[in-house]
């Protein structure tokens, strides 16, 4: 009998720290995704949309810094959000509602990496660029001379 209540209490003990860890496990991630605001699906303000608007739009911008929090909003906002990481000047990776990642390759280049670390989309505009003509934004340095005087 008196081993019985030994395992038993052993028992009790084991629950107890099991517990006591899954709790502070919640605290830690939970303290972890405060303080990188990265993991945050919900808006900052609650906006009105009417009923023939799209959705989406109360949700702000459908994309996220990292994979993990692109699939976490993913799942949240029930559509589909690009992982800005997986970023590449011809491809586009997206996290699922379902847990699953798509990814969308294109043939050529559709967005070149700015110097400052930003992507902008592919514009073959020429611009005067003074005696040359240049495309506003383009994956290679093109220029087309304007003439000349002669």
């Amino acid at each position: 009998m008196r081993r019985r209540s030994m395992l038993r209490s052993g028992h009790r003990q084991i629950r107890r720290l099991a517990a006591a860890l899954v709790l502070l496990l919640a605290v830690d991630a939970a303290l972890i995704a405060q303080g990188t605001g990265l993991a945050f699906a919900t808006p900052s303000a609650p906006t009105a949309v009417s009923g023939s608007a799209n959705s989406a739009q109360s949700y702000g911008p459908a994309e996220a810094q990292d994979e993990t929090s692109a699939l976490l909003m993913a799942r949240l906002q029930n559509r589909r959000i690009e992982a800005l990481s997986d970023r590449t000047s011809d491809a586009t990776t997206y996290a699922l509602p379902d847990g699953t990642f798509s990814t969308e390759v294109y043939a050529g280049p559709i967005r070149v990496k700015q110097d400052d670390g930003s992507w902008q989309a592919v514009d073959t505009t020429l611009s005067d660029a003074g005696d040359e003509l240049a495309p506003e934004t383009a994956a290679a340095d093109i220029a087309v001379s304007d003439g000349g005087d002669q």
